[in-house]
């Protein structure tokens, strides 16, 4: 094994002063912590709307309705973070949860635990130093990426918390001579957390077992021996979740792979071979780590990395876990179908380990046997310099996302919320229901009956009307189910999902709905290369009957 060359007897990392939890690594938590707090203050207004989404899911869950986005509508996984809306369920139950207060508090304690685990790893992985984990907390705290989407209300902060959880347990095992039970069971319990926090998450159970194989002397029938229980505690749970997911929503899948997509074999296949989409996305993510001309880096460090962990004894145990982990965030991102979000929404997990193996690994490039002195002024310098550089790239980036943010939750909640309650109220409609794309905001406080021209969490509306390319679609009955089966009282549509839906080419719509107020959409019209409408518009029938009140509504007198 890789590791035959490492001593027969080796002190517990526990043991060691470094790894003891004191003071020191503690205290180091509050310079990256509160450069993060300040950097994401920019965004304390923001939202994303799809968080939103978990928060109904959560809020029904609580109240006793079911995972229903709203009380009395057949069950259907609307979302893709299991595990984070559960983690919101308790508030709603102690009447504690706010949108704002509450997910933000929760993602920034998590972010707060995740620096302090990259500090205890930096210190046990670069020989007690504190200056590594230091400078990879920095950096991670001024990535606009990171402060984006662990701000957003969305799972990215518990995400990125596991995954770190997961590298410091895996540590833990390989700084032992023996691996025990409790490795498998809790790297086992890490790893299906993961898998219920993101669906790509499933990825990071092969980090147990490539660890295992790569950096132990153990028995080959204590391998098998640890092997076969961590993979019957995963597939147990994973199994089981399938099971409930089948039962409870009928599908092996959630809902929003039908509309979003995810990696399949093609995936698998383009990134093994590093085809052109691969080949951008890499490119890409490299420039928003090192800049436009330096982003060579990413994958240059990469091979020279693994090359390093093959042939060097020394640390390999170690690289191998930081190495093995770090790919499979890397992977997880690489396979996954471009978001239109931006930001690199799905990489948060990545750029914390990246952050941290390049801070290791550096210091491992450093001589050893400075003065006390010598060693914290370079630390300083070195943290200054690297935290000046961070700064510069991506400050802007992160002014330009604040100013501009995209599908704000409190946005999305006055304008198809809020608005629409108003609308209904005005014309006196008791049961109202509302078509529309954007629901987040929409259904936490919609007195409305709300369907998800999105099809996130619409079965039909996800697997018939044009979606992604990986699944095919069918329009007519796309067209049947809104106009015949849920006739909504209010329509609104705009930009991609106008070109998609396409009324127009249906003439139910002209003949049962009638504009409150609809402009051209030169987004629809330019791809579909003809003149297309969006708007908002309302059934005929209530129409006919509300004169009045509707004309106030056009006038702008009722907003």
């Amino acid at each position: 094994m890789l590791c035959r060359d490492e001593p027969k007897v080796r002190i517990d990392m526990e043991s060691r002063k470094p790894l003891n939890f004191d003071w020191l690594p503690l205290a180091a938590v509050v310079l990256p912590f509160a450069i993060y707090v300040a950097q994401s203050l920019a965004l304390r207004g923001w939202l994303m709307d799809d968080a939103g989404i978990t928060f109904v899911y959560a809020r029904n869950l609580a109240e006793g309705h079911g995972l229903v986005t709203q009380p009395g509508l057949p069950p259907v996984e609307g979302y893709s973070n299991p595990l984070w809306l559960l983690v919101m369920v308790p508030f709603f139950w102690l009447g504690l949860f706010e949108p704002f207060l509450t997910s933000k508090i929760i993602s920034v304690l998590l972010v707060a635990a995740s620096f302090y685990m990259m500090l205890k790893i930096a210190a046990l992985a670069s020989g007690s130093r504190l200056w590594p984990g230091l400078l990879a907390t920095c950096l991670l705290a001024t990535n606009a990426s990171f402060i984006i989407w662990t701000s957003s209300g969305l799972e990215n902060p518990l995400y990125a918390c596991l995954v770190v959880l997961l590298t410091f347990r895996l540590l833990v095992a390989t700084d032992r001579t023996v691996w025990v039970k409790r490795d498998a069971i809790t790297c086992a319990a890490i790893s299906i957390g993961l898998a219920l926090t993101r669906p790509e998450g499933i990825l990071f159970a092969l980090a147990f077992p490539t660890v295992l194989l790569l950096s132990t002397q153990e028995s080959i029938r204590n391998q098998l021996t640890l092997l076969v229980q961590y993979s019957a505690i995963i597939v147990v749970a994973i199994g089981a979740f399938l099971l409930f997911r089948w039962l409870y929503f009928g599908d092996l899948f959630p809902n929003t792979y039908y509309v979003k997509g995810g990696a399949d074999w093609r995936a698998v296949h383009g990134l093994l071979t590093m085809q052109d989409t691969y080949l951008t996305k890499l490119s890409e993510l490299g420039t928003s780590i090192f800049g436009r001309h330096l982003w060579l880096l990413l994958p240059i460090g990469f091979i020279a990395w693994g090359t390093a962990t093959i042939i060097k004894k020394e640390y390999r145990r170690q690289h191998a876990v930081l190495l093995t982990v770090t790919l499979l965030a890397w992977s997880a991102f690489m396979l996954l179908p471009s978001d239109w979000m931006g930001e690199f929404r799905f990489a948060t997990a990545f750029f914390a380990m990246v952050y941290l193996s390049a801070a290791i690994l550096f210091s491992r490039l450093l001589p050893s046997g400075r003065s006390l002195t010598v060693s914290k002024i370079f630390m300083g310098v070195l943290v200054l310099a690297g935290l000046a550089g961070s700064v510069t790239l991506h400050y802007p980036r992160l002014s330009t996302w604040a100013k501009q943010p995209i599908v704000s939750f409190a946005g999305i909640a006055e304008r198809f919320g809020h608005r629409y309650n108003r609308w209904a109220d005005h014309l006196g409609l008791k049961e109202a229901s509302l078509l529309v794309p954007d629901i987040g905001g929409t259904l936490y406080y919609s007195k409305l009956r709300i369907y998800d021209l999105a099809g996130l969490t619409d079965r039909t509306i996800a697997r018939t009307r044009p979606n992604n390319e990986q699944f095919e679609w069918d329009i007519e009955t796309f067209y049947n189910y809104v106009f015949d089966t849920l006739e909504p009282t209010f329509i609104h549509t705009h930009g991609s999902f106008t070109m998609r839906s396409q009324f127009d080419m249906d003439q139910r719509f002209s003949r049962d709905y009638v504009p409150i107020s609809e402009y051209e959409d030169e987004y629809a019209s330019t791809r579909l290369k003809r003149k297309i409408m969006s708007g908002d518009y309302i059934r005929r029938d209530v129409a006919a009957t509300r004169i009045k009140e509707l004309q106030e509504i056009r006038d702008g007198t009722v907003r």
